[in-house]
């Protein structure tokens, strides 16, 4: 009573001529209402209307666990994912070829939302696109002959990115660790592939002291 609201809902107080009769409740509920932090689902916010939406607003999607930051032009993500692993298990790796590193039986953990793996594969889906960061390590075991061991990040399966690789002429114990920065699509998967070429059999893994290991990172 005694003032307009637009189309928002915002209450319209008029200073020429003075009003004396205003609703001050309304002026109590949008505030409530809109603020600087939102909160609903994600297609809420994606229905918001231009009047509702302004430069430094924040919204909390309740069904993704994702929170947004409006910049006056669109909206950016600002909740960060993470997903780790490990394991003690030993895994055989046969003479020149790559194998994909597994985890089976182990339960990951996890931080946010869009991260899953399946254990037994070692296959991480990313569920969101977006900047991650990937980090992985094996530790090849001593013995045998002298070979070069090396580990790759691998998206979709196919695509090998950021190999790194060691020549160990003493055929010691030794660590591989790799790390990529790559920007992925939604429901791209990741996985690690190692690599020896000693001409025999070679374990990885926590017998030879160190753990395998594996992060999956969404930066942004």
């Amino acid at each position: 009573m005694g003032n307009a609201l637009d189309a928002s809902g915002k209450p319209i107080f008029s200073s020429t001529p003075p009003q004396t009769v205003v609703d001050l409740q309304a002026g109590v509920d949008y505030t409530k209402k809109y603020a600087f932090r939102r909160a609903g689902t994600a297609s809420a916010r994606s229905g918001l209307a231009p009047g509702e939406i302004w430069d430094g607003l924040e919204f909390y999607e309740t069904d993704t666990e994702l929170t947004f930051e409006y910049d006056g032009s669109g909206w950016n993500r600002r909740s960060p994912a993470l997903l780790a692993i490990e394991t003690a298990n030993t895994q055989t790796l046969t003479s020149g070829a790559y194998a994909d590193v597994v985890f089976t039986g182990q339960t990951p953990a996890t931080i946010g939302v869009g991260l899953s793996i399946v254990p037994a594969t070692g296959i991480v889906t990313c569920s969101l696109a977006g900047l991650y960061r990937i980090f992985g390590a094996v530790t090849f075991a001593l013995g045998g002959s002298a070979s070069t061991h090396a580990l790759a990040v691998s998206i979709n399966g196919s695509t090998t990115y950021s190999r790194q690789a060691s020549s160990n002429a003493s055929a010691v114990a030794e660590t591989v660790d790799v790390e990529a920065f790559l920007q992925l699509n939604a429901n791209d998967t990741v996985k690690l592939r190692a690599i020896q070429n000693s001409g025999a059999n070679k374990v990885i893994g926590a017998a030879n002291g160190y753990s395998t290991q594996l992060m999956v990172q969404r930066l942004a």
